[in-house]
């Protein structure tokens, strides 16, 4: 767990800054400005995000946004990517988002284009059904079949 004091997310650990990110995330909203679909947060809104976290808010409303600047973010993203700690994503969609929020939250990396953060938590409504499988069964003749054997989804 995070610790409720302040402390500096351009410094910290890589594994604490991709769990700082995955905190914001469970704290943004799920508006069309700030996610897209169920999924897929806008950096825009993680970032604005950060400007309420401390770990927790802390007291005296102090900002650890101001701990980070948006290079920093952005690169620690890439480093979190690469170190399979986070997912980052583009939307491939651009006329079904709001351009100003796409703006705010697209920077490109090495020629890759990234603007979500994929919610680690968070399922579509599609995946909240269990996956199911078929399983052999062996009747009492011998003959095999299969029947249906639902199971937890699995990412």
């Amino acid at each position: 767990m995070i610790s409720t004091a302040r402390f500096d997310l351009a410094a910290c650990s890589l594994a604490t800054f991709a769990d700082a990110v995955h905190a914001a995330v469970a704290r943004v909203g799920t508006s069309e400005r700030e996610r897209f679909g169920v999924r897929k947060v806008y950096l825009s809104a993680v970032w604005a995000e950060f400007a309420h976290y401390t770990g927790e808010l802390d007291s005296g409303g102090e900002l650890a946004r101001g701990l980070i600047t948006l290079e920093q973010f952005r690169s620690r993203l890439v480093e979190a990517l690469a170190a399979g700690l986070l997912l980052l994503n583009r939307i491939d969609l651009e006329d079904h988002a709001p351009a100003d929020v796409l703006v705010e939250s697209t920077f490109w990396d090495r020629g890759a284009k990234f603007n979500v953060v994929i919610d680690p938590v968070a399922r579509e409504p599609w995946e909240a059904d269990p996956v199911e499988t078929r399983e052999p069964v062996v009747g009492a003749d011998g003959t095999v079949g299969y029947r249906k054997t639902p199971l937890d989804f699995v990412v």
